[in-house]
């Protein structure tokens, strides 16, 4: 993490023509450990100030992260062609255009529209699946509201919530996830990684209050579909050696809900998924 941060800030350095004194090694350290510290403060800290000093540090993070892949672009293409003294601030205004476009992106809710023939259905299903909702200290719960709404706009028959319906940048209380109550339609629920960062111990108690029917490696049967819910893991070995576990035959068609599923296509239609 310090050697990314030293990569990127040693190249604007380096483009600009500052000398890399002790300003150099204070700044790369101090930006280096301000994102750690910001989860660390906004854990414990209900402050305003350690809210925006979290917000000001992800923000960061986007920034640190975009200008990598720009510089490192740059670089590469340096070896075949020479640039002249004005590429850093080409470089620092595209990493700057794009983490601003992507500040404002983060600000809207889009719905995407996908029809999925499933055989076997006998009619017409309407699921809305929400991911990555990210509750903390930037989405909180008026941000669930309005996915509610929009939810809710479009009369699904059911409503699947697939992981990382919390940051864990900040404790979730009831009443941040409150609104997850006035979905209009039956709630499944599996956890992603984000839960188990913030312990599944503290999340778990308080999603159990919810209306969501949380699956952890359990099915979910209604009368013409199965929905398979399997917990997060890291890496995908457990699902792929697990899966046949619920294989459910010619009787109904089963949809697998998993936070970040990677299974060839092949390994789902041999278990009829």
């Amino acid at each position: 993490f310090f050697l990314l941060h030293y990569f990127v800030i040693s190249s604007y350095f380096s483009y600009f023509l500052l000398s890399k004194d002790l300003t150099f090694y204070l700044l790369t350290f101090l930006l280096t450990v301000s994102y750690p510290l910001a989860m660390l403060i906004e854990k414990k800290s209900e402050a305003v100030l350690s809210k925006y000093f979290y917000i000001i540090s992800s923000v960061w993070m986007g920034f640190l992260f975009i200008s990598f892949s720009v510089i490192l672009f740059v670089k590469i293409l340096g070896l075949f062609v020479s640039f002249n003294k004005y590429v850093g601030v080409f470089v620092l205004l595209i990493s700057l255009s794009v983490s601003i476009y992507e500040v404002i992106n983060s600000l809207f809710i889009r719905i995407k529209n996908l029809r999925v023939p499933i055989s076997g259905l006998k009619k017409n299903l309407r699921i809305v699946q929400l991911s990555d909702i990210h509750l903390g200290s930037i989405n909180k719960d008026n941000y669930l509201r309005k996915v509610v709404e929009k939810t809710n706009a479009q009369k699904p028959d059911i409503v699947v919530v697939t992981g990382d319906l919390v940051d864990g940048s900040a404790p979730i209380s009831t009443h941040m996830v409150d609104s997850i109550n006035k979905l209009d339609a039956q709630t499944l629920y599996v956890i992603g990684n984000h839960e188990i960062y913030e312990g599944l111990e503290n999340i778990m108690p308080i999603l159990k209050k919810t209306k969501m029917k949380i699956l952890r490696d359990t099915v979910f049967e209604s009368k013409d579909i199965r929905f398979i819910g399997i917990d997060y893991r890291e890496g995908n070995k457990f699902l792929n050696d697990n899966i046949r576990n619920y294989k459910s035959g010619k009787k109904k068609p089963s949809i697998l809900l998993y936070h970040a599923p990677s299974l060839k296509a092949d390994t789902l239609s041999k278990n009829n998924i």
